[in-house]
């Protein structure tokens, strides 16, 4: 896998106070403010990281730092010159985050955005597994079914009010749907009625996968939890239903819209894995040959001058007691390594 190489920001850093998405080398290292309505409008806001969710209720936006890796994948996407992206990189630097940036500018410009925030959270989920009666050897996750059509149904809603059914479905020998029927209406049958919510998921994958005239994005973070061990005791990820359709619609030749990915080593520091290669290490011998399908984007610590612009919109919106010095900011920086998550966990106690 071979790593993406980027154009660098000029320093000194210079902040916007708007997001500008007609994206170029100059924003690389700026900040850009959304505010906590859109999110809500996308339905964004849920699914920040923790202490993230608690500043934006807090000032009522997020600001996002544009890196590189994110300026590099907005760029492709704007320009149509790339479909198939992976974030990946050490710990707490900020690959979820960049997902999510993708994740916006498609919501504004209009796209359907196909999104699972953690697949770990299928694969370890504590709630109620089931299995199929008509299907030997698969389960299913009813309510975390649900809660993904009610959340897809939340971000999408002016598009998927328009969309018709493309040709019939047989789910089982009591429910059939129909082409033509309302997409939204299907999506409304499998919140109502959880037990055909897997097929109603699977009907969704293969509707949106082959549209023609409309901007698509399946944005996966922690994708290689499709590929690794999960918390069910002799159940691999490809015997639940919502993991197999994903696996399904992430093959190269499956999906025609834009995929986006991130890997992540959580729930992993004891598994056992072999190779050299970063997505072999996360995600086992099944999926480092579907992930190397993907164009690597490398996301590593903050470089000097992002730090400095990170600190500086810290203190300008006075999330801080006190207004750093020179002295604490080198000892943030010897401190964090850079490391934004680490980082932040430190600037909370300042």
């Amino acid at each position: 896998m071979t790593a993406t190489n980027y154009c660098t920001a000029t320093e000194p850093v210079v902040e916007t106070t708007t997001p500008k998405f007609d994206i170029s080398v100059d924003q690389l290292g700026t900040i850009y403010s959304v505010g906590y309505s859109d999110l809500k409008k996308y339905s964004l806001h849920n699914h920040l990281p923790t202490t993230l969710k608690k500043k934006v209720e807090a000032v009522g936006k997020v600001s996002w730092l544009l890196r590189d890796p994110s300026w590099y994948v907005l760029y492709h996407l704007k320009n149509k010159s790339g479909k198939r992206f992976l974030f990946y990189g050490p710990d707490d630097c900020g690959k979820s985050v960049c997902l999510l940036q993708i994740i916006h500018y498609c919501l504004a410009n209009d796209w359907i955005v196909l999104h699972v925030p953690s697949v770990f959270k299928w694969t370890h989920s504590s709630r109620e597994l089931k299995p199929l009666l008509q299907t030997d050897g698969l389960y299913d996750l009813p309510d975390d079914t649900v809660d993904w059509l009610s959340q897809f149904k939340e971000m999408n809603h002016q598009h998927i009010s328009e969309l018709k059914l493309s040709q019939d479905y047989t789910w089982n020998n009591k429910e059939t749907v129909k082409a033509g029927e309302s997409l939204l209406d299907i999506i409304k049958l499998g919140i109502a009625k959880p037990k055909v919510s897997h097929n109603v998921f699977h009907t969704i994958f293969n509707e949106i996968s082959v549209l023609n005239k409309q901007s698509v994005l399946l944005a996966v973070d922690d994708i290689n939890g499709c590929y690794c061990p999960t918390s069910f005791k002799q159940v691999e990820p490809e015997h639940l239903c919502i993991v197999k359709t994903l696996r399904e619609f992430l093959q190269p030749n499956k999906f025609k819209g834009v995929v986006v990915g991130s890997v992540s080593r959580r729930l992993l520091k004891n598994m056992r894995t072999k190779g050299t290669r970063y997505t072999g290490m996360v995600s086992g011998r099944k999926g480092r040959y579907l992930l190397e399908s993907f164009d690597p984007v490398k996301v590593m610590p903050f470089s000097a001058g992002e730090f400095n612009t990170y600190i500086n919109n810290l203190n300008k919106e006075n999330w801080m007691n006190k207004e750093l010095n020179k002295l604490m900011e080198d000892e943030l920086w010897t401190l964090s390594g850079g490391v934004p998550g680490e980082l932040e966990k430190i600037c909370r106690y300042i």
